[in-house]
C-alpha cells in the first residue's frame, strides 16, 4: 500500500480505489479510473471517478513494484469489488489506516515523519532531480497542467 504512491505518484485515494482489473502485471502498468473518497463526516467511503480528465491516466509500474504486486495478489484479502488493498472483511481501507501504517514503518525505521501524500511529492521530486521533463512528471501525477507541478 505504501510502495504504490512512492513508486507511481498516485494519490492515496487513487491507491485505495485500485481494483485488480485495472492493474496489468504482465505489461507493468495500471489505469487510474477510480478514487476512494471519504468525507470524514461519518459518511460511508465512496468510489468515484477522478475529478479531472487528466487524473484518469495510465501509469507505468517499476519492475520491483510489479514483482511485489504479483506476490500481494496471491495473498491479499478478497473483496466484492476486487480491491487491490482490502481489509480482511473485504471492505476498503480508510486513508487514516494508510497513515497509521506509514507511521509505524517510520517509527520502526527511526526516520523523519512522512505522510502518504509526502510519498507522492517525493516521487515527483526524485523524477525532477533525475532530469525527467516537468510535463512528463505532471502527466504521471495526473495534474491538470505543468504549472500545478511547478507550483507544488
Amino acid at each position: 500500500m505504501l510502495m504504490v504512491p512512492a513508486l507511481t505518484g498516485l494519490r492515496i485515494g487513487e491507491v485505495l480505489g485500485l481494483t485488480w482489473p485495472v492493474v496489468d502485471l504482465k505489461v507493468g502498468k495500471l489505469e487510474v479510473r477510480l478514487n476512494l473518497a471519504d468525507t470524514d463526516k461519518g459518511q460511508p467511503l465512496t468510489l468515484q471517478p477522478p475529478k479531472t480528465n487528466s487524473s484518469r491516466r495510465t501509469v507505468p509500474l517499476p519492475p520491483e513494484l510489479t514483482s511485489e504486486l504479483k506476490i500481494w495478489k496471491l495473498k491479499c484479502p478478497k473483496s466484492d469489488l476486487d480491491f487491490v488493498f482490502a481489509r480482511e472483511d473485504g471492505l476498503p481501507y480508510h486513508r487514516k489506516a494508510a497513515s497509521v501504517t506509514l507511521d509505524r514503518a517510520i517509527s520502526t525505521a527511526e526516520i523523519k515523519r512522512l505522510t502518504p501524500h509526502g510519498l507522492r511529492h517525493t516521487f515527483a521530486s526524485l523524477l525532477l532531480a533525475d532530469g525527467v521533463p516537468v510535463p512528463e512528471v505532471s502527466a504521471l501525477l495526473g495534474h491538470k497542467n505543468s504549472y500545478v507541478t511547478w507550483k507544488v
